[in-house]
């Protein structure tokens, strides 16, 4: 008779066990998914401010709202895996006029809901990249 009341005991103690380390095990496997998409979203976008930064270099400046620079930006973020369906603000600073060999500042700031809100509801990402103008925009030195 004792063997069999202990053996419903450790039953009962099992469950609970288990009820009071599921919390914690989901705890854990969320935060991981939520690290996960922050460190794959930091790199998407620090590859989308360099791809902007080379066609900014190559346009020697910023072309407006809507231009090259910015759909470069957005084709690598909508190619990656954790950064689809977020928005995204590309910024470019160079020295007015904007000459060749100055630095052309690219900016992109990223801001999307994350996958499981533990810390926080949004995931904001800003990176900047910086690459020497290869053309002139001034109008006295371009050419046409």
């Amino acid at each position: 008779m004792m063997p069999e009341r202990s053996t419903q005991r450790t039953g009962g103690q099992s469950l609970v066990e288990f009820a009071l380390v599921i919390g914690l095990l989901l705890f854990i496997v969320c935060a991981a998914f939520d690290a996960f998409q922050v460190v794959l979203t930091q790199a998407t976008v620090a590859d989308a401010a360099s791809a902007a930064a080379h066609q900014a270099a190559l346009l020697g400046g910023d072309d407006g709202p809507g231009g090259m620079v910015e759909q470069a930006a957005q084709r690598v973020l909508s190619g990656g895996l954790t950064t689809g369906s977020g928005d995204a603000v590309v910024s470019v600073r160079c020295e007015e006029p904007c000459q060749r060999y100055q630095p052309i500042h690219v900016r992109v700031r990223f801001e999307d809901a994350r996958w499981f809100p533990i810390f926080s509801a949004r995931l904001q990402i800003e990176r900047e990249a910086v690459r020497a103008s290869e053309k002139d925009r001034s109008a006295t030195l371009s050419l046409p």
